[in-house]
């Protein structure tokens, strides 16, 4: 598909030819922008093109590539976004800014930092590279044609993405383990050669290939077991800012109600915007709960959460948040004693960004937009 291009007029500003003229989209937008060449409209080369926003949407030219690309209001958050991987590779619809849970059905898997995808093991996964601004994130998994259930949050949220540290280095010491900031969200931690570490909670002793995790500190914010000593590790986290949004909303530990039998139920008191502990749920004196798809039943080890699934949700593209408390629902009768996440609605989230549109948009009743091409 292509632009179509309509009431080409020309002038002259100084020693630089214009072109002014009409664009209109079509139905399938192609992520990275449609191709706007200067010879397609009667010029050698662009030096500046200035598009006016239309509709809500607004625009940026590419001179290196000669594309022009859309913006447009994105949602802060996306809930079990499904894709299958080709050739082990999985690219998401909007660039990413944190990664709250990666499962098949019925099936967690562990992030690790980012490698070859022949490299992974067993039900784990990658992003490829680093996550980068305005670039959709892409994804390595363990299986060449996974099924795969993602919920991030997209870097709309601008204040969440810019406290995104990714594969910060560190050498590991029996006990406490410091990071560059407070940690607010933990993504993972893998070591050299015991690979990813399991979470636990901070109170526990740590067992050899878990970390114990302190959400709200640098000092002490990771807690390993003496057979991980003087490993090499990189970690994966959200740094807590000083003051803000997040610091307001960011609850490091609650105990949540438990009820029930088989589902388990763990009621907390708010309303979730990011699960701070990526894939899984620790408990003092248990096992880790590992996080799996909301359409399946937990089995032993497993929980799920009610992220939701009302339709016609504008501000998420496969389900809202829950309007009340979260749950989680666990098969095994175990407690979260360490429930860190960040509380409130979607539509709450301050200072938005827009995205560029995602791939396959329909965009055919954007016309008439105006387009200036300086150049010569």
């Amino acid at each position: 598909m292509a632009l179509t291009i309509s009431n080409i007029d020309y002038t002259v500003w100084g020693n630089k030819r214009a072109a002014i003229f009409d664009v209109a989209f079509d139905s399938s937008y192609a992520f990275g922008g449609e191709a706007l060449t200067p010879e397609t409209v009667g010029l050698s080369t662009a030096e500046q093109v200035l598009v006016n926003g239309k509709s809500g949407y607004n625009f940026e030219y590419d001179l290196t590539n000669e594309k022009i690309k859309v913006f447009t209001g994105a949602p802060p958050i996306v809930y079990e976004e499904k894709h299958t991987a080709v050739a082990n590779l999985i690219t998401l619809d909007y660039p990413a800014a944190w990664i709250m849970n990666v499962c098949q059905a019925g099936q967690n898997m562990k992030w690790g930092k980012s490698q070859a995808a022949a490299s992974l093991a067993a039900n784990t996964f990658c992003v490829v590279g680093t996550i980068a601004d305005g670039v959709r994130t892409q994804i390595y998994t363990d299986g060449a044609t996974d099924v795969v259930y993602v919920t991030y949050c997209t870097q709309a949220w601008a204040e969440l993405y810019a406290q995104l540290v990714q594969e910060e280095a560190v050498t590991l010491a029996t006990g406490a383990n410091t990071l560059a900031n407070k940690m607010m969200a933990f993504g993972f931690c893998e070591a050299a050669t015991s690979f990813i570490l399991l979470p636990v909670d901070i109170a526990d002793t740590t067992a050899t290939g878990e970390v114990g995790i302190k959400m709200g500190y640098a000092t002490g914010a990771l807690d390993i077991n003496a057979a991980q000593n003087t490993e090499a590790a990189v970690v994966t986290y959200l740094a807590e800012p000083t003051s803000g949004f997040l610091t307001d909303r960011f609850i490091e530990d609650e105990d949540p109600a438990k009820a029930g039998a088989d589902p388990f139920t763990q009621a907390f008191d708010f309303p979730l915007l990011v699960w701070c502990i990526t894939g899984a749920l620790t408990v003092n004196g248990g096992a880790t709960q590992v996080i799996i798809d909301t359409a399946t039943t937990a089995a032993a080890g497993e929980a799920s959460i009610n992220w939701g699934k009302g339709p016609g949700d504008l501000l998420a593209t496969a389900g809202v948040a829950p309007t009340q408390g979260f749950v989680f629902g666990a098969k095994s009768d175990v407690t979260v004693t360490a429930g860190a996440y960040i509380k409130g609605y979607p539509w709450e989230i301050p200072g938005l960004v827009q995205l560029e549109a995602k791939s396959g948009t329909n965009l055919a009743g954007l016309t008439s937009v105006k387009v200036i091409m300086i150049g010569i």
